[in-house]
This record gives C-alpha cells, structure tokens and sequence, in this order.
C-alpha cells in the first residue's frame, strides 16, 4: 500500500524544516530506511531514492539516521492534505492511510490531529452569465482585444449552513484591489487550469476606469486557440470572468458583504455569464494605469463579474470553501481547548475565521474569570498568544521582502496592514476598537501584543542586514567568545622542546614549552530606536525596515572598523615592541608597491618566523593579501590566474592563485599604499575577535514601560573587542 504503516517513534515539537531533514538523508539506502522518514511512496518509483517518497516528517541527525517524528512535519503534512501549499498529488484512496500515519504521531505527542477535510484544495468557482455587443477593439494584427474584466456587479452566493443567499461586491477604490499579478496574469479557457494547454493568452494590461475593471487581452497563435480567437472577432465569444483572490470582506448596512482587499488572478473567455457588464469592449476607453500592490494571499476562490450563481458547479465549490474556512474555525477552538459543542456554536452562526478568533479570546477570557483553576486556562491562553505572535511576525516580515522572508499560505495574517494588526491585537486584548487612529496606537502599545510583534519583526530585520553585510575581516582574523567583561589572557604556547640524540645507556631529559601571552576586554556598543506612532498609523513598514537594517549594517561596520584598526594602529604587543617592528620580523625596512620582488620578501620574512624557543622555524605561508581600496586592481593582477600562456619564464607569476585579496576601505583611512600579509587564523591566529558568550552580534530589547514617548522604544547594542594575540603571522609593508 502506497500510505506507509506508522512505525511508534518518539515525538519531538522542535521547529521544522523538512528541506534540511531531507538532504541530511543518504542516499543509496533501501526502501526500509526511506520508510522511516516518509508517510507515502509512489508505487511506480524507484523505492531507493527519496524521490519515490512524500510527506516527510521525522528528524534527522547529521548522521543520517530518522529518529523522532516532529510534531510540526505531521501538522504541516496534514495540512497538505486539505489542499494546502497546492495540495497533495496523490490518489484520493491513499489520503485516508496518509492521514492515518501523521495522525498518529500527533496523538503519541499529546497532540488531537486536525480533522482530515473531504475534499482536497480545489480551486472554486462561482460562475455568471451575461450578454454584450459585438466587439470593435479587436487588433487583428496583434492578437488583442480590450475587455471589461469585472464591471461592479453584485454576486449572488449561498450560506452554506442555512441555504439563505447573500450578495457580496468586489471593491474598486482605493486601496480595495491589487492589480500587480493581473499585467502577465493568464487567460483561460473557461477558468480550466489542469494543463499548460488551458492558458489560451496573457493579459498585457489592466487598468480601472470608471468603477470598472478593464484589460488587454493578447491571444495564443497555437493551432487549437485559432478557432477561439476567430469567433472573439467574429463576435460569437463575447463574455468575460475573472478569478481572484478575497483577503477581506466587510458586512455593509444592507447586509451584503464588500470585499475591500482582493486579488484578480487570471481573466477567462467563458460561454454564459450573467453581468451585462463583462464583456468584450465594442470601443475604447481612457486607460488608468493600475499602481503596484503588495503580494500576498490568504484564501482562493474564483469570482466571475455580476448575477447569479450557476448552478450546480457553484454550489459545490462554494460547499467546499466554506469547508475550509469551518475547518479553520475547528482547528483554533481545539487548539484554544474549547471542545466541539463551542466549535459547532461557532460555525452554526456563519461566523468568519476572524470573528471566531476574537470570539475564542472571549471565551477564554471569561473562562478565566468564573473558574478557581485559572493557571490551566492562561496556558492554554498563553499558547494561542505565542502562536498567534508567530503567525504576525512572519506576516509583517513577508510584507517587508516577500522574496527574502516566507509565510505560510494558511497564515490568516498575510496582507493584513500593519495598523489594522494593531486593531486587531486591541480587540484580541479584549479593549474595544477606538475611532481615533491615535488612541488605537496608544492601546495597541501599552495593552496588547503589538509590541512583542514589532520588536520580533524589527530583531528579525536588524539581525539579518548585519549577516548580509558580510565585514571583510571574518575572513582572515580569528572568532572567540568572552564569558563576562573582565579582561581576557590570551596565551600563545611555545614550540614542543627537540629531541635529543640519546646515546646508549644515556638518560632521557625533560624539557618544557615556553610561552606568552596578550590581553584585552570587550567593550558594550548601544543605541536607542523609536518606532513611532506615525509610522504606525500609517503602515510605513519600509520605514522600520530601513531603520532597523540600516542598525544591523551599522553594527557590522563598526566591528570590521574595530578590527582593521588593530592593523592601522600598530598596537603595542605584551613584549613592549609594537605589532608592526623590524624587532618582531614582520615590517619591511622600506616601502614597496606590490610586485612578485615585494611579494616574496614578504613571504619568506613570514615563513622563517621562529618560534617562541627563537630556534623552531614555523614555516606558515601567507594566505591573504590585505589592501586598500587603492591598490585593489595592482592586488588582483599579481594574485589571479591568468588566461594566457606566457611566453618565458620570466613573464611566470609565482603568486597566480596563491593569494587571497581581502580589499577593506578602513585601511584607506590610515593609509592608501600600506599592504599587509596574513597567514590563515587556523595555522596561527594573529588579531581575534570576541563576542560575549551567547550573544554573538547585535542584541535588541523592547523598553518596557517607557516615559510619554509616543512610539515603540526598542534599545540595540553590541558587545564586541579585538585584539592583535601574535605577530608572526602578519607582515606590513608601507607601500609606494
């Protein structure tokens, strides 16, 4: 059976990332080994390679070895399983034994599984009818014809639970739809999306223009499109509907519903819609470009402009949504602790994923306040708190760089606008929903988890713009940790003593080691940050972005500052001769540019380095070549390898692919000629680097309790120290 059997493991609820789990698989392995990792295999594939495998959820060592099932990987595996991440592409009768494997880990762990949906993550429809006038924007020679893609009308739907309709209308002012993703988008064929033979064009543009949704549609050449194309001219296909993506819905005084943030995805030709409106243009009109929205997505559903529903695909698709959201309503009343009966309340009343979330914060608040064992309510509340921080982080980050950061698909908080999360978290808060966006601001600081959420998100930002500035000096000087600020001794052990001829009969001497050592402290580096109100109020996450980015690149600046200035400075060294001395061997008696002579000079007065007897040599060649920005294009010619033949002897560059270049512009500071060589840290550490134990790189902290500041305060430092520990495995010229 393609579903694997569930094998008892024990169970783990660390963070989970099944990518790095799968690659520290081996390969070559049998079926057996691959079944300890997997739920499903393909019958059809080749059971000694991982591909043949599906829904990985056990850890593994670096070694290889599947051990614990992770309690994450079951939940996200199931998660698949109701048509997340695109769904599951498997057959329908092993969904059930798939199910059955996850489940059971999750229940070893003390976990109650998500419920297994009926259907998977089909994409639904709701389709309309319409009639038009023939078309006059046809552009034979280009392919194209304008269209109106959605015109204002009201949809028709049907509540699942009671069968009663509702009317539900797409906004289009502003702010109300994303146009991005539709310049590019696909045409299709009746909204069919099975194969690549189903997209039939490509919307060139789109505009709005006069509370109507317009765009160009350019048609394929392919053979099988040819006879569609024809009868657009001819006017016999002359109806419109687009699918799109609903983020938001507002209930509106009539009692119909207004999406105020949505998505269209793709624009099709379809045989029957009901909106007069969505048609095929007969002439043209003034274009508005769209503007360029964020991308992000929270639920699908396919919408076709205007009327009524047809039955019956609209019904069973919209059966199906309305599933999916009532899951989602399950699932966080079981994960609050809640039970059924308050799930089934909760879903009987048409309740959306966001009312029955600020319903189970009641709840659980007003549980908390009439039962004597409060202690159990408040984890359960702390729980959902903790996950629900998680999910608004990962939102607001993927809001920021939707390239760089991720969020899952089913995260309820994707999209969602950074001051309407701070309503959001003021109502879960259980305060009410100030008018005044100043008032909301103050609440959502002082009475809610709104400043956990911008101090992960601004942590998060600030750590991984100081990664990405990636400072020259890691690359050749020695990395340590410092337990406390005391300072720190840093000893450099002498040369084992050498043997000695032992005549016959002779006795055997004993020597010791010699040694030296240099000292230092590292030193606390701080400043305060302000989020302000404003930047609230008005969801200015670039701002934060670029204030807590610009933090961590100023924090790596300053340590690669601090360790090329050990070189610049020509510190004083525990023996009482600076660094850089004709003393310690490593300074050149007179400038030189960067030549193979020079070069060489260098390199011997490095490898004849004694040791601390004054007799062992150490015979460590140099493996960097520091330079200023000035001298980066000589530094290069003399290191790399060149492409040609040359044509004697003498034309041979010892030092091609010899050397690494590290070009550092703090060196230009001191001096715009100056080169220096350096051994590798791992042969003999020359300047090292010390973080504080624990805290390697920035550090931040939200200031609790702040004064009449109005903003977020969030204090960043650093605590960082260098230092020169041996001069033998550096050399300076001054350069000409």
């Amino acid at each position: 059976m393609p579903a694997i059997a569930v094998h008892h493991t024990g169970t783990s609820d660390a963070a989970w990332d099944a990518g790095v789990n799968e690659k520290r698989l081996r390969s070559g392995e049998d079926g057996a080994y691959y079944a300890r990792m997997y739920a499903w295999r393909d019958p059809g594939a080749d059971e000694t390679t991982k591909a043949a495998y599906k829904f990985p959820h056990h850890e593994v060592s670096e070694g290889g070895d599947p051990g614990a099932a992770n309690l994450a990987g079951c939940s996200a595996g199931i998660g698949v399983l109701n048509g997340g991440r695109g769904g599951a592409n498997i057959p329908d009768a092993d969904r059930k034994g798939v199910y059955n494997h996850l489940a059971a880990h999750l229940r070893d762990g003390g976990k109650e599984p998500p419920e297994l949906m009926r259907v998977s993550g089909a994409t639904e429809h709701i389709e309309l009818a319409a009639s038009v006038a023939p078309p006059t924007t046809v552009d034979a020679a280009a392919r194209s014809v304008d269209v109106v893609a959605y015109s204002g009308a009201t949809v028709t739907r049907i509540d699942f639970w009671t069968g009663d309709t509702y009317r539900l209308r797409l906004g289009l002012g502003d702010g109300e739809v994303r146009m991005g993703r539709l310049a590019g988008a696909p045409v299709l064929n009746a909204h069919a999306a099975e194969t690549i033979g189903d997209q039939i064009g490509v919307v060139e543009r789109a505009w709005l223009d006069s509370g109507r949704l317009l765009a160009r549609l350019r048609f394929s050449e392919r053979a099988e499109v040819e006879p569609i194309w024809q009868d657009i001219r001819a006017g016999i296909i002359r109806n419109v509907s687009i699918g799109a993506l609903i983020y938001k819905r507002d209930k509106q005084e009539d009692g119909s519903f207004l999406a105020t943030d949505w998505e269209p995805m793709e624009i099709s030709m379809v045989p029957v819609p009901a909106d007069p409106g969505a048609t095929v243009l007969s002439q043209d009109f003034p274009r508005v470009e769209a503007r360029k929205p964020k991308e992000e997505r929270k639920m699908e559903e396919t919408i076709v402009a205007g009327g009524q529903t047809r039955e019956p695909v609209d019904e069973a698709a919209l059966r199906a949504q309305i599933a999916a959201e009532q899951q989602q309503i399950r699932t966080a009343v079981r994960a609050a602790g809640l039970g059924e009966q308050f799930a089934d309340q909760l879903c009987a009343s048409g309740a959306t994923i966001e009312d029955a979330r600020r319903e189970i914060s009641d709840e659980l608040i007003r549980r908390y306040e009439q039962t004597a064992t409060r202690s159990q309510v408040a984890t359960v509340a702390h729980d959902a708190v903790d996950k629900r921080v998680e999910a608004m982080t990962a939102a607001l980050l993927f809001q920021v760089a939707p390239g760089k950061y991720q969020a899952d698909s089913q995260n309820e908080y994707r999209g969602m606008r950074l001051s309407r999360m701070a309503e959001e978290c003021v109502t879960l808060a259980g305060r009410g929903r100030p008018r005044d966006p100043n008032q909301l601001v103050k609440f959502a600081l002082s009475t809610s988890d709104f400043p956990n959420i911008l101090a992960n998100v601004a942590n998060k930002i600030l750590l991984d713009a100081y990664a990405y500035a990636a400072p020259t000096y890691k690359r050749w000087a020695k990395q340590s940790t410092v337990p406390d600020f005391k300072t720190v001794s840093r000893l450099r052990i002498g040369e084992f003593p050498q043997f000695q001829q032992l005549a016959e009969g002779g006795t055997i001497t004993f020597g010791s080691t010699s040694e030296s050592k240099e000292q230092y402290a590292i030193a606390t580096y701080a400043k305060g940050l302000l989020i302000t109100r404003e930047m609230i109020i008005n969801d200015d996450l670039g701002a934060i972005q670029q204030l807590f980015a610009g933090i961590g690149v100023q924090a790596a600046m300053l340590e690669n500052k601090t360790v090329y200035t050990v070189l610049t400075s020509n510190p004083t060294m525990s023996d009482s001769v600076a660094l850089f001395h004709a003393n310690h061997g490593n300074l050149a008696g007179s400038g030189g540019a960067i030549a193979i002579s020079t070069l060489d000079a260098g390199t011997a007065a490095m490898m004849t380095q004694k040791g601390l007897d004054g007799v062992t040599p150490l015979n460590v060649a140099p493996r960097f070549l520091l330079v200023p920005v000035a001298k980066r294009v000589t530094a290069i010619q003399y290191t790399n390898v060149p492409n040609i033949v040359v044509a004697k002897q003498s034309d041979f560059n010892p030092f091609a692919g010899v050397l690494e270049v590290v070009t550092d512009a703090n060196l230009d500071t001191a001096s715009t000629t100056a080169w220096y060589l350096a051994a590798d840290p791992m042969a003999i550490p020359t300047v090292e680097y010390a973080y504080l134990e624990g805290a390697q790189g920035p550090q931040t902290e939200r200031i609790e309790n702040p004064d009449d500041t109005l903003g977020l305060k969030i204090k960043a430092w650093l605590d960082f120290g260098a230092k020169a520990i041996d001069w033998r495995g550096l050399y300076k010229n001054a350069g000409a």
